[in-house]
């Protein structure tokens, strides 16, 4: 389980994708980094496999996608 902080260092327009596992024996907990999501909610990690989720900042903004499930 992890909880990300802001990477401060970050310049405006670098991205970054996660593939998190297995959402039954982790968690993730965004409340430190102020993210926008795209679809207006925190992705939900799955049962088994991985949760791909992309992280880019934009004009001092971080934004967040989940980009799908992958077994």
């Amino acid at each position: 389980s992890r909880t990300p902080t802001a990477a401060t260092s970050w310049a405006n327009g670098k991205s970054v994708e996660l593939w998190v596992a297995d959402g039954t024996a982790y968690t993730v907990t965004w409340s430190t980094i102020p993210v926008t999501w795209l679809d207006t909610q925190t992705p939900v990690l799955p049962t088994s496999g991985y949760a791909r989720i992309m992280l880019t900042k934009l004009n001092d903004v971080f934004y967040g996608a989940w980009l799908g499930n992958v077994a």
